[in-house]
């Protein structure tokens, strides 16, 4: 029997609408400031046409590359075979059919910090990624209540939100800590990537926490069981479990199921709260009859 992940929420697509809008707006912005000076500068021509083959290729970069540039910066692989991963694959594949959805791309990043995340601009080229370290940490049922909520990011359509309006943040963050730039090149970049990055944290933020409250309803109605993502949300956040490190504190940050390291002031934290998440879950639970973690 097929289940879908949940319902279409109207909060989460008012976000989404808002978060690309204001992404249309800043590339909008940038065109007409070039329109501009070339109106007022008809010698410039030349350049004009060197920025506008630039801007092509940058949409074309943006189109084609916006996984590949979060995956990279969590320095994920990509699941090759079914039997690379078949204790993940089978589950995938089983709720993949159960929410009425193609079954995503697997991949890994070798790191003892348990978590996960989905990019991917479409269903179709949809990626769920695991760490290493989350088949250690939680039980079966656990681990499949977590990837249902992943599997409710594609059905929701904010992996493909996030995926897009996240880009200048991972753009940013590669400019503003790449180590392979130094001296001259490192001062000419880094100008570049600090308003792209706090553009794509502003973009970010405003779909960002909203929609793991979406994600964690979806994996409870999916699996019909919310104690079981209840359990594995304080297992991922126990603070015993090693953190912090480097590969998911990147780009891949906003997308994981839980937060890496936890800012200072809840206005900056891309993830709402765990009492929170645990409260709407334990409502749910009561709601369809479950017992709560």
């Amino acid at each position: 029997m097929r289940r879908r992940a949940g319902g279409r929420d109207l909060g989460l697509t008012l976000r989404m609408l808002l978060a690309l809008v204001l992404l249309a707006a800043f590339y909008a912005g940038i065109g007409a400031g070039v329109l501009a000076i070339f109106w007022w500068q008809p010698g410039w021509l030349a350049y004009g046409l060197v920025v506008c083959l630039v801007a092509i290729f940058a949409a074309l970069a943006h189109y084609h590359g916006s996984e590949s540039l979060v995956l990279r910066s969590a320095r994920a692989r990509r699941s090759r075979t079914a039997t690379s991963e078949p204790r993940l694959q089978r589950q995938l594949e089983r709720l993949a059919e159960l929410a009425d959805l193609p079954v995503p791309r697997l991949a890994v990043v070798d790191t003892e910090t348990p978590n996960a995340f989905t990019v991917g601009l479409t269903p179709s080229r949809a990626v769920v990624a695991v760490t290493s370290g989350l088949s250690r940490v939680l039980s079966e049922r656990e681990l499949e209540a977590v990837l249902a909520h992943e599997l409710t990011h594609i059905a929701n359509r904010d992996a493909s939100v996030l995926t897009v309006v996240a880009f200048p943040r991972t753009l940013g963050l590669t400019l503003i800590a790449d180590e392979s730039l130094a001296g001259l090149v490192l001062w000419i970049v880094w100008p570049l990537g600090l308003p792209l990055w706090a553009l794509g944290t502003l973009l970010t933020l405003t779909v960002s926490r909203y929609r793991e409250y979406a994600a964690d309803r979806g994996s409870a109605l999916l699996t019909g069981a919310p104690e079981q993502l209840m359990s594995a949300l304080q297992k991922l956040s126990d603070g015993h479990i090693p953190s912090g490190d480097l590969r998911l504190q990147g780009a891949a940050e906003a997308f994981c199921i839980v937060p890496v390291r936890t800012p200072r002031f809840e206005l900056f934290m891309d993830h709402p709260p765990l009492e929170k998440r645990l409260a709407a879950l334990e409502q749910l639970a009561r709601t369809i009859g479950k017992p709560a973690y």
